[in-house]
């Protein structure tokens, strides 16, 4: 028993420090399985804490995985109706190949992973149907197919992206990927 002790990983006491190493080894697992396959346990092995801290700290594995969603949803970019394409097709171009690469890839897993989840699946309705009608709010509320066609290419885009090598992704034509994006502002 002593043996197996030792081989924990022990951190100092930080309130801080252990929420967001709960959620940080969230992200993980709920981008890699399904909501109901990131069991809470694994979680908290993961995050070197015992199984209790995740309701201390989130209240229950549903705030986790919302929590989880938010924290990957950050950084989202505020867009002007002025110059909308441009702004659009930047942040899209660096969520496919840029900085914030790795944060949309764990998003748009853990969306498609826990898509068809009962527990969540409302969830994960509800935040991409917001982020649909904010592009209406720019677009207007007219444009909602066009919206939905926007964010449909973006999580489609993404998921084909993961599945190439590094290579084959550094050798794609950004603007070329970019192009039905354009073509969907000027239908609008």
């Amino acid at each position: 028993m002593e043996e197996s002790l030792s081989k924990e990983k022990h951190y100092p006491r930080d309130s801080e420090k252990t929420r967001a190493r709960i959620l940080a080894a969230a992200i993980e697992l709920f981008s890699n399985s399904s909501y109901e396959m990131a069991r809470s346990r694994d979680i908290a092995h993961k995050a070197g804490v015992d199984v209790a801290l995740i309701n201390r700290y989130f209240g229950s594995k549903k705030e986790l995985f919302i929590a989880a969603l938010d924290a990957i949803s950050q950084n989202k970019p505020e867009f002007s109706s002025q110059d909308m394409e441009s702004c659009f097709c930047e942040d899209f171009a660096k969520r496919l190949s840029g900085e914030s690469y790795q944060q949309t890839t764990a998003a748009v897993r853990l969306i498609a992973f826990s898509a068809s989840s009962p527990e969540v699946s409302h969830l994960l309705r509800e935040r991409i149907g917001s982020e649909i009608t904010r592009l209406c709010s720019l677009l207007g509320e007219e444009k909602r197919t066009s919206a939905t066609a926007m964010i449909a290419y973006m999580i489609g885009m993404h998921t084909l992206l993961q599945m190439l090598s590094e290579e084959e992704r550094i050798s794609l034509n950004l603007e070329t990927l970019l192009e039905p994006v354009r073509a969907i502002f000027r239908n609008s």
